[in-house]
């Protein structure tokens, strides 16, 4: 045999090897890369999924509860029969109620004789409530609130969602829909911020009925799913994953969670193409590396050979024993894929973890801001809710005294139209500072809604509650704020009493507030054996 064929066989078996390894391993290395790419995109769709859905939780919740507890109310379910001091209480209600949830955009009732109850709205001429959509769906949903309807607004056009469900009189029979809406704008908006690490991840909500009910694109509203993307996957599980296609030809892949308590299925979506142009530009560079290595080990081992290959032909059988050793130690390319796969996933793991972490830390700010009012810093309505049910449990198992402050400031609505609602919010921070400051570390400060505040006092009696709601209402009668304005609070007091409702424990601190406003301002008022007292 020639030197010049062996010098070709050798470059040939070289080649051959390098090529077989080089296909082998980039096939390895690839599958690595499109399964950890593919796991990693899901993995934030899914944390942002679950994000989105406590948020949606938490906005809707309220809402839904409230339409729950309205639809139930002895005057609401009298429908139009009733006095004009009745109607004028009952618009007054839903007027407080909008206050207090600022997530409600109306709370409104229509009953079948085609009449409206509604604050701060006139219907145009010939409106027909029963002919609405919210009152419609009410209707199919009987005797259950109304999954979330998105409807436009008659008169300005504006998208809500509504929840609304039917009322009934005293024997069964449908008399009216009660519902409240919030604006889908501002839903719409939420829904679509997207992730920072995937700029066309956004997020969507579908009924049980597969209605697109929300959506940052209008287009898409009251449509079936399935008349927008296939395959329509079945949603028979709690949560999940799934690939689909839109009527644009846009593939994306899903992850979408059932939210049973409303009714509705939240998914949140990507763009393939977004997951996979950065993996197949990894597997190219790995494949560019890899090939380069193989090319230049090819060669420098085949020249290795080739250099010993000039030994006497009788040495030719020792010398193949020695470079076919020689040939399975140099495996530079074996080693250099396999540290290039290990980086490769050692740097997506290290993603990955970082992604996790930003998206617990998310959710850990998310539950603080579910809890706190964002311009005082107080705790919110939410938060005040539970520690009361908390403090009631442990007042009944111990026996022990728990008392409830409700304030709000007096003629508050005058120093906005006068001032701006920018001063009034710097009355209501520093009037937070002013209440904190006051306080006992172990009392629960929190702001109720509007300008109106709610301070819980865990072992006080009614005599020690009353005595320091007289001291917070001196203190901010003589505090002369930081821009140079006097204000003067009204206070209701209430002890609870074992056997009471949490409910009931809150109205009589609020009636006693209602009693302060009307007989003056400025004053504490709290019930005694039946009897209202001023302190």
């Amino acid at each position: 045999m020639g030197v010049n064929s062996l010098r070709n066989t050798i470059f040939r078996s070289i080649f051959i090897i390098s090529g077989t390894l080089l296909v082998v391993f980039s096939i390895f290395v690839s599958v690595l890369i499109y399964k950890s790419g593919i796991d990693s995109a899901f993995a934030i769709i899914r944390q942002r999924n679950f994000a989105m859905r406590n948020y949606m939780l938490w906005y809707f919740m309220p809402l839904k509860n409230t339409v729950e507890v309205l639809s139930e109310h002895s005057d609401i379910k009298k429908g139009t029969k009733i006095t004009t001091s009745e109607k004028q209480g009952i618009l007054e209600f839903y007027r407080i109620v909008k206050k207090i949830i600022p997530n409600i955009n109306y709370v409104y009732s229509g009953y079948e004789d085609k009449s409206l109850f509604i604050n701060d709205y006139t219907p145009p001429a010939g409106f027909n409530p029963t002919e609405r959509p919210w009152y419609i769906k009410a209707l199919e949903s009987h005797p259950y609130v109304s999954d979330g309807i998105p409807y436009q607004e008659i008169k300005d056009k504006s998208w809500l969602v509504s929840l609304g469900k039917t009322i009934t009189d005293n024997n069964g029979k449908i008399i009216g829909v009660l519902a409240v809406d919030a604006s889908l704008q501002h839903l719409a908006e939420q829904i679509r911020v997207s992730d920072s690490s995937l700029k066309t991840s956004y997020s969507y909500v579908i009924n049980r009925n597969n209605i697109v009910i929300m959506h940052h694109e209008n287009r898409f509203l009251n449509h079936n799913l399935s008349e927008v993307i296939f395959p329509m996957p079945d949603f028979k599980e709690k949560e999940g994953s799934f690939h689909y296609s839109t009527i644009d030809g846009v593939s994306k892949i899903a992850y979408y969670h059932r939210i049973d308590e409303l009714g509705w299925i939240l998914i949140t979506v990507v763009n393939k193409n977004e997951i996979l142009l950065p993996i197949i530009f990894k597997i190219i560079l790995m494949l560019a590396v890899v090939l380069s290595a193989a090319v230049i080990l090819g060669i420098i081992t085949s020249n290795t050979l080739i250099k010993n290959v000039v030994a006497p032909l009788v040495e030719l059988e020792s010398y193949l024993i020695d470079s076919a050793k020689k040939e399975k130690e140099i495996q530079y390319p074996d080693n250099e894929i396999g540290r290039l796969a290990r980086a490769i996933q050692s740097i997506t793991d290290a993603e990955l973890y970082k992604k996790n972490q930003q998206l617990m830390d998310m959710n850990a700010q998310l539950e603080v801001l579910s809890i706190t009012d964002p311009l005082t810093g107080l705790y919110n309505r939410r938060k005040i809710l539970q520690e009361i049910e908390d403090e009631k449990l442990r007042a009944e198992r111990y026996v022990c005294n728990v008392s409830l402050l409700i304030f709000d400031i007096d003629h508050f609505k005058n120093i906005n139209d006068m001032y701006g609602h920018g001063e009034g919010d710097l009355i209501l921070k520093e009037l937070g500072e002013l209440i904190r400051s006051s306080i006992r570390a172990t009392d629960v400060f929190a702001r109720w809604g509007g300008e109106e505040f709610m301070l819980l006092l865990p072992e006080t009696d009614l005599t020690s509650a009353v005595a320091i709601a007289e001291k917070l209402r001196v203190t901010v009668e003589r505090h002369i704020f930081s821009n140079g304005k006097n204000i003067t609070i009204s206070i209701g007091v209430s002890t609870f009493i074992k056997g009471c409702s949490v409910d009931d424990f809150i109205r009589e601190a609020d009636d006693m507030l209602y009693r302060a406003k009307e007989t003056g301002r400025n004053k504490v008022q709290y019930i005694k054996k039946e009897r209202a007292h001023e302190y």
